[in-house]
């Protein structure tokens, strides 16, 4: 028996991130879009914005992060991931 796993997922995009003001305390969200144009908030870190958005301004830091390290093994297995 051949069962898709996949048959239910989406495509998503990351739109960009944003600041927005949650009682007075500014707050990093990541905005994502699917391609109906519905769209998503994910109230993140400080630091995960920073990394999403230097990604999104393809702004490399000065040494690998952690994530440089998913991005490697990825490519590896041949697992493709678009911007």
């Amino acid at each position: 028996m051949d069962i898709d796993i996949y048959e239910d997922f989406e495509e998503i995009r990351v739109k960009d991130v944003y600041i927005v003001d949650v009682f007075n305390d500014p707050t990093p969200v990541v905005l994502l879009e699917n391609l109906k144009g519905e769209m998503l908030p994910i109230y993140i870190g400080h630091l995960e914005a920073l990394s999403i958005g230097n990604v999104l301004k393809n702004i490399s830091p000065p040494r690998p992060m952690a994530h440089d390290l998913m991005v490697n093994i990825f490519d590896r297995l041949g697992i493709k991931i678009e911007a």
